[in-house]
Formats: structure tokens, sequence, C-alpha cells
């Protein structure tokens, strides 16, 4: 009958209540009663229509039984046997605030980094997540690449069996997580882009070759935006086995994105042809003596640079210095810029200072390289002579040598408001939080020694020049990396003008709340 009535009263709707009545259900059943109500209102007959139409689909909906799933039921969570014990009431009241702040809009600056603190300190003290909390967590690190490390690095059983159930939280699977599925051949042809993009994470874990193998049936068919996303995927297990593929078929594509991401794959490969291409270049253009190194400008950025990546924009307005040229020199791997020079890092910088013109190229570019090829002692070496881009250097570094740097950097203070000024420099590469907080190395806390003798160094300043006090500009970051042991020493002897200031007491109180709330952490989580 409902079928019928719903028929008659789409047929009113068509032609209009004008010009078609709206048809009662017949009598014998409850529908027709509460219809009949419906009618008896006397309204306009067009809501007596939407009202009825309401009605009905209530009515359907109620009546019908729910579909039988026949998706099987996922095997259940594997116990945490061995893997810690969960965490006490106060700790977990701690992560629950810290979960709620970081999905309201006023937030904290470095909330995020206070819930890696919080996962990565748990997991020291052999302490793990409640779970009932996970799957907020969980939600969150899919937007937060701090938060995500964090739950990666930490990740226990109940945490790998959750991020299976959840599309969005298979950023913590490791690629070693995953099983290859027995129809991966259906699933490669018919799967949803997830499915697919996940299928091929798995495959290039467990059998590279064959990876690359099932790309290359499809990559034709593939949409640009599916292929970056794909190409991204041969970082695991990257050989010289893929480089046919990626020099002769990927690097030709016409998308400006594909080529970026094989771009990023062949550099870093040893022994790559378009790594060997960029030195090459590198070596063409650059000539050392014993009093300085000298550049040779190209005469322009041919095609061949322009298929390798390099992009033509960016000249200087004379093309003395063109911007293309910092490209291939930072593409150029450190042991190739050795075998260039013929000389150890220390005695290249020393040479580059002797060269004005190009001293500052020569040294960008050289930190490009370090970050490129995670080279540490290059890193280390370059630091003290960098106006820009310490933040970066400093990611590479293991946190002893970051903390010896900084060690040094105090020593050899001068003008702590001379905002060119070494320390200044260190001071802010270290603590800036935009940089910083992605930076592996900084979520670790400094040294217990290195921040005493930052606390004093910055105790001793009194300017409160927004624009040239390096100290206001650390201090926030600073309470997130501080060592826990020095919380008491953080609290108290800072200058009575910073509380006087309005915006040095705002960075101050800041300061302030967030040491005590991680030493409240800290001693949460040793319960």
């Amino acid at each position: 009958m409902p079928t019928e009535l719903w028929r008659q009263l789409v047929s009113t709707a068509l032609v209009g209540t004008n010009r078609e009545s709206v048809v009662a259900a017949p009598a014998g059943d409850g529908l027709h009663l509460q219809l009949t109500r419906l009618v008896a209102t006397n309204d306009c007959p067009e809501r007596q229509a939407l009202r009825m139409a309401a009605l009905i689909e209530l009515y359907q909906r109620a009546g019908s039984l729910l579909p039988l799933s026949t998706t099987p039921l996922p095997a259940s969570c594997p116990a945490d046997d061995g893997e810690g014990k969960i965490c006490s009431l106060r700790a977990a009241a701690h992560l629950s605030s810290l979960i709620q702040e970081a999905n309201t809009p006023k937030r904290r600056e470095g909330i995020e980094a206070l819930l890696a603190e919080w996962l990565i300190t748990a997991r020291g003290f052999g302490k793990t997540v409640p779970p009932i909390l996970l799957p907020p967590l969980m939600e969150l690190g899919g937007t937060k690449q701090i938060l995500a490390q964090a739950l990666k690095r930490c990740s226990n059983e109940r945490i790998r069996w959750l991020s299976r159930q959840n599309p969005s939280w298979r950023y913590v699977l490791r690629p070693q997580d995953t099983e290859v599925s027995p129809n991966y051949k259906t699933i490669w042809q018919t799967g949803s882009n997830e499915d697919r993009i996940q299928l091929f994470q798995s495959l290039r874990s467990a059998d590279p070759d064959l990876s690359r193998e099932l790309l290359t049936t499809t990559w034709q068919e593939e949409q640009p935006s599916a292929r970056a996303q794909f190409l991204e995927k041969f970082s695991i297990n990257l050989s010289l086995s893929d480089e046919p593929f990626l020099e002769e078929e990927a690097l030709n594509d016409r998308h400006k994105e594909v080529r970026e991401v094989v771009c990023r794959l062949l550099i870093r490969l040893p022994g790559s042809r378009l790594s060997e291409r960029m030195a090459a270049r590198t070596q063409a253009c650059v000539t050392v003596d014993k009093k300085t190194i000298s550049v040779a400008v190209p005469p322009a950025c041919d095609k061949s640079m322009l298929r390798d990546g390099i992009q033509a924009k960016g000249a200087a307005p004379d093309n003395s210095r063109p911007f293309w040229i910092r490209q291939f020199f930072g593409w150029t791997p450190p042991q190739e810029w050795i075998k260039i020079c013929g000389i150890p890092i220390e005695t290249m910088i020393e040479l580059a200072h002797t060269n004005e013109m190009w001293s500052e190229v020569l040294l960008d570019s050289w930190s490009v390289s370090a970050q490129i090829f995670n080279d540490q002692e290059w890193a280390f070496k370059l630091i003290p002579h960098m106006k820009y881009g310490i933040a970066a250097l400093l990611s590479i570094l293991d946190p002893p040598k970051r903390d010896i740097l900084l060690m040094e950097a105090i020593k050899l203070r001068s003008d702590i408001d001379d905002p060119t000024s070494y320390y200044a420099l260190m001071i802010n590469g270290m603590f800036d939080t935009r940089e910083a907080l992605f930076s592996k190395p900084l979520t670790e806390p400094l040294g217990a020694e290195v921040s005493r003798a930052a606390l004093l160094s910055m105790k001793a300043d009194r300017s409160l020049d927004m624009y040239r006090n390096s100290v206001l500009t650390a201090l926030p970051s600073l309470a997130l990396r501080l060592h826990p042991s020095c919380a008491d020493e953080a609290l108290s002897g800072w200058s009575e003008s910073y509380m006087k200031n309005p915006y040095a007491r705002n960075i101050m109180n800041y300061f302030m709340e967030t040491v005590q709330f991680r030493r409240e952490m800290q001693l949460a989580l040793q319960e």
C-alpha cells in the first residue's frame, strides 16, 4: 500500500496540488490514521503533501530489515603482552586535555610537540595509551606530522591493529606491517585509489621488482596525481633496478608534479645517471686553486637541465648568479664535491669566504646538499658559517652534536641583542618553532648541561626590543625543548622587567605554563 500511495503522491507533486488533490491512505491501518490527521489540519495542500511524504518515508524505513553485511569481522586485537602498562589516571588526564585542546581553534603553540613528547616519554617509562584515547589520538595524527612520527615510533600491536581497521589511520603502519593480499592483481585492477596505494606500498616492501612491473602495466592509464603517489612509494627499497623505469619512463612524463618526485628519488640514488649529470655540471663550473673557489656560469639553462628538474626561473637581473646554478650545486652529493674540489669541507668553506661574489651561493648550495644526503659531518661544519637555514641543518644532527654546537655558540656570545651574531642565529635556529617542530632530532629534549647554559645566558639579557631580542623569540620553543631536570631553574630568576612589558609578559606566561605542564606530565608518567 505505501508504494502505491507514494506513486500517487509523486504524481500530485509533478502536476501540482492546485490541479490534483492529495489522496489519503485507505482505511484499515495505522498509516491511514496518521495521514487522516494530517489532512484534517486544513493546512495548505503543498505543506500537507510534504508532510505526507515524510511520514510515508518513516513508515517504510520502520518496516525494513537492516541489510546483512557479508564482510567478515576482523580478527580480534592481539594482547599487548610485554608492551607496557596502561598509564595512570593523572597521566591519562594530561593526554586527554592535550587531545581536546588540539581540536580547538585556540590551541596553544606547540600542542602537537607536547602530544609527541607525552607518547615518547610514556614509552620510555614503559607506559601505554589508554585504549579509549587511541581513536581520537590517531585521528589527530592523520593531519599532524610530528604526532604521526611519534605514533609510528611508539606503535604497539593495538595501535597497528587499529590502523588496519581505518584507511585514514594507515599512516602508522610500517612497510613490513602490511601483508600482500593473494588477490593483489584484482585489487590493482578494480580497487580504490587508497587500496591500490596501500597494496603498492606492501609490494615495495615485499617484492620491489614485482611492484615496479605491476605499475608499468597501468602507467599510461594512471592520472598524474596517482602517478606521483605511486612514485613516492619507490623510496621503500629504492635501488638501481628501479632506475631504468624512473629515468627512461617517469622522468619523461609531461606533468611537473610527476617529474619532481622522480628527481627527488634519482638524486638520492647512489650511482644514478641523474646524480652523475648533476656532478658533471658542477665540475664544469667550479675551479679550485690554493687561494679561492671560482665559478664559471654556463651560457643558459638548457633543455637537458629542464628535463632533469632544474628550474630556469629566479635568475639575477644581470644573470651573473642565476638561481638555477644553485640547484645543481645543491643536488651534487657531498662526496662528489670532495672529489671535484680535492680538499675537505673545512678547506672548501675557507676558500669560499675568499670569493665575495659566490660565497653565499656556495655555502647555501652545500647546506642543501647536506640536507638532501643527510650528511651530519657537513651540517656540523657548515652551521657556524650560515646566516639562514640553521634549523634545517640542525635537524640532521644527532642530539649530542646539536648540543655541542649550541654550547659553542653560548661560549662565543658577544652581543645578544645583535640579530646577526652567531649566538642569536644559533638560538633562533635552534628554537624556531615554525621549522624545529618538524625536525626529528629537535623533538628530543636538549641535554641538561646545555639547557642550564642556555637559561643562564638568556636570563642575563635585559632587552625588551621584540625586533632585536633573540631571547623572546626563542623562549616559546625553549619551553618545549628544555631538559626535564631544569624545570625549577626555568621557573625562577628572570628579570622583573619581562612581566611589566605586555609583549614580553605574554611570552613569559606561555613559557612558565608550558614548563610547569611538562614537569607535571613527566611526574604523572612515572606513577
